[in-house]
């Protein structure tokens, strides 16, 4: 409920009451921006505790790792940023191919 609250308070979902009631995106696929929703739900993406700061780290003003570090988060984000939910939902005959084949859950 917590994911599904953040998601909401963003304007990704929206929540429909009822008994055909359940979430809803909130923007066309087109308009949601797959970097902002995980900057969203991973609002400070601290890998390592020196990204924190109250870095107490003595190894701080030599460490190159953070550094390091730093630019593999930023370019992970930087990939995320290209990319909507709409081009991750484009081979729809595919995915929808997968979801017939599953089998139903025991009850």
């Amino acid at each position: 409920m917590k994911v599904v609250h953040q998601l909401g308070r963003a304007g990704f979902v929206e929540t429909v009451r009822g008994n055909n009631g359940g979430l809803k995106l909130g923007r066309p696929p087109a308009e949601i921006n797959v970097g902002q929703v995980v900057r969203r739900m991973e609002p400070d993406m601290n890998l390592v505790p020196c990204f924190e700061a109250a870095n107490a780290c003595v190894l701080t003003p030599a460490c190159e790792l953070r550094d390091v570090l730093g630019d593999a988060r930023d370019a992970f984000l930087a990939v995320l940023d290209d990319c909507t939910l709409a081009d991750l939902a484009r081979p729809r005959r595919r995915l929808a191919a997968l979801f017939r084949t599953q089998e139903p859950r025991p009850s």
